[in-house]
């Protein structure tokens, strides 16, 4: 069921991209204690690092405080609270050195109702809202971005779902209509599922589609998930691109992500993330 706009298609979202990523990545996550938690990450950029530390707290119920410093030693803080009104999260975050940092996000769900309000950079605030509505397995929603600055929308989708179970379909009209995404995916249970999709762009009439594939292991199969992913424009010259992404667990606390895309002119991409928990 989808409860904000983010979750439409989120079905075939999950099958093409969920867990893909081109970064080489080190992540340290250790387990909270009496609602402490601290955890980072380095990430090597080309001839930089980019690093990132932090430590987060839940001092009571419904609260939760996180402080991270990254590479440069810029200090961010995040403030959620999840108990102001039933069903509704307010999260405050941004560098407090730098004001135009500061983002408030607050999100509502009642009624079969989602609602997400974003508010970014304060001296010129641009507002992205959502609204998503669901019943009986039909969901509808829209989300548009608006500049205060020029009194302006500047961004604005659509999209609907029907979900029966194993199946979800979804229709999206992106980028102010200009592209229109249509996709199905099937869960055949919890370990594999299928999707496609079938994308066309305005007014360029560009075509593309892509089916992918994603399947999830038990021990002792080294494998956690895997998954394969092709996708072409649809022209007299296709050109498909072909990602694989795969995770396995070195150790009971250590997972090793890898994912490789390729295209016909055999250029690639490649991307580890090494996971340790304590």
């Amino acid at each position: 069921m989808a409860k904000f706009f983010g979750d439409i298609a989120k079905a075939t979202k999950d099958v093409f991209s969920g867990g893909v990523n081109f970064d080489n990545k080190y992540a340290v996550d250790c387990k909270k204690s009496n609602g402490l938690g601290v955890n980072g990450s380095i990430t090597p950029k080309g001839e930089n690092t980019l690093g990132t530390f932090t430590t987060s707290y839940v001092p009571v119920k419904d609260l939760s405080v996180e402080a991270s410093f990254n590479q440069d030693f810029k200090i961010s803080t995040t403030l959620a609270h999840s108990g102001l009104y039933p069903g509704l999260k307010a999260t405050i975050s941004g560098r407090p050195a730098e004001p135009d940092t500061l983002k408030l996000a607050t999100q509502l769900y009642k009624y079969n109702t989602g609602i997400k309000v974003d508010v970014a950079n304060c001296s010129a605030p641009k507002i992205d809202t959502s609204c998503c509505y669901t019943i009986s397995g039909a969901s509808v929603g829209a989300t548009c971005t608006f500049d205060t600055t020029k009194s302006a929308i500047q961004k604005y989708s659509a999209a609907c779902q029907y979900n029966d179970g194993p199946s979800t379909y979804a229709l999206v009209l992106a980028d102010q209509g200009k592209t229109v995404k249509a996709s199905v995916a099937h869960a055949f249970d919890k370990t594999f599922s299928i999707a496609s999709e079938a994308v066309y762009k305005m007014p360029k009439t560009e075509f593309a589609a892509s089916i992918g594939i994603t399947k999830k292991f038990a021990a002792p199969i080294c494998l956690k998930t895997f998954k394969v992913v092709l996708a072409s424009p649809i022209t007299s010259d296709p050109k498909p691109t072909a990602t694989v992404q795969a995770t396995t667990e070195v150790t009971d606390s250590t997972t090793v992500a890898a994912s490789l895309q390729i295209d016909k002119k055999l250029k690639y991409k490649y991307g580890i993330q090494v996971t340790s928990k304590m």
